[in-house]
């Protein structure tokens, strides 16, 4: 059931208007290791640029997202029961582009990072 799901600011700055996660399996931060988590990004809100440093594979669950590789691209809907893919160190923003949240179960072949991108590039 996603309300008994309990999640995890990602950017604790951002409270409830960033996104969050919820582990399935595997510890965030910690590299080599597969991840799984659940993402949720809420109506409207879209996340700052930013890589991870492994590829990843995506399903959507809910919700209509959006992944591009920067905030001024035009985003391409990626409604429920799609999937993509997002090469490791490729810098992207996600923005849910509907009414209601966007949640989504993402797999990291070699562990789960978020690198701000302007911490990417120094």
């Amino acid at each position: 059931m996603p309300e008994k799901v309990e999640w995890s600011a990602m950017i604790p700055a951002m409270g409830k208007k960033g996104p969050a996660m919820a582990v399935v399996f595997g510890k965030p931060g910690v590299l080599g290791q597969p991840f799984g988590g659940l993402f949720r990004v809420p109506a409207g809100g879209e996340s700052p640029s930013h890589i991870h440093n492994s590829d990843y594979w995506a399903v959507m669950l809910s919700g209509t997202e959006s992944a591009r590789q920067g905030a001024k691209d035009a985003p391409a809907r990626i409604p429920p029961g799609s999937w993509w893919f997002q090469p490791g160190k490729a810098q992207h923003v996600n923005k849910c582009m509907g009414p209601e949240d966007c949640v989504f179960f993402v797999y990291y072949k070699d562990g789960m990072d978020y690198v701000p991108a302007e911490s990417h590039t120094k």
